[in-house]
């Protein structure tokens, strides 16, 4: 918040025609606005992957095994799973979404030198961490579902359980099959669209804002 403070500032004695030196916008300024893009990327990132993939998975195999399932309506399909998985996985996208409603709130100071420095700074180092982050996840992803949790090394896995508990292996087997595996993929696309939508968002609303000024310009004239 002191960065959105801070280019608030910055915007309102630029919107008042005072111009400020592009030198004011030095290497310092530079280094701690990308740093504070790059941590809000990183904990947004870990938060949200920890909530859908992690957390989310708890949740269904507690609710699966333990809880009583609830079919839940969804237009004209049932779907077999109760809203919690539904919320458990929408809330991971908390942190993500509050950060990027910030930058299309910010997107509207985009007038003047200063101003523009210090959101490309911060929106361009957050932008870069989460592209950066959704193509790891992706490739992560689609070698642990691939790889490590293929369907030949879950039996074999499963199976070295079911020599010590047979009910337990049967209820890890029918949720990495059913639920975790999946979810990899799953994840791996969701990391790539959730980016693109919080890279996306700011973007299209700096141009919608120089839009708007344009056309109150035009009908002041």
């Amino acid at each position: 918040m002191d960065a959105v403070s801070k280019i608030q500032n910055y915007y309102l004695i630029e919107s008042r025609g005072a111009e400020m030196a592009k030198e004011f916008f030095d290497l310092i300024h530079i280094r701690a606005y990308s740093r504070v893009g790059f941590k809000s990327a990183l904990h947004d990132s870990v938060l949200w992957a920890i909530g859908y993939i992690l957390i989310g998975g708890i949740v269904y195999f507690v609710q699966e095994n333990y809880l009583t399932t609830v079919d839940t309506q969804v237009l004209r399909w049932t779907v077999h799973v109760s809203p919690l998985v539904w919320f458990t996985k929408l809330a991971s996208f908390g942190y993500l979404a509050v950060s990027t409603g910030c930058c299309i709130y910010m997107s509207q100071y985009y007038i003047g030198v200063v101003c523009k420095r210090a959101f490309n700074t911060l929106f361009g180092s957050r932008a870069m961490f989460l592209l950066t982050f959704s193509i790891c996840t992706f490739a992560v992803l689609g070698l642990l579902y691939k790889g490590v949790f293929s369907k030949p090394n879950l039996i074999e896995f499963c199976g070295a359980v079911y020599k010590i508990s047979p009910d337990f292996a049967a209820r890890l087997y029918h949720f990495l099959m059913n639920y975790f595996r999946p979810s990899l993929f799953e994840s791996g696309i969701m990391s790539i669209v959730a980016s693109a939508v919080s890279i996306a968002l700011p973007l299209v609303t700096v141009v919608f804002f120089k839009y708007i000024r344009r056309k109150k310009e035009v009908i002041e004239d």
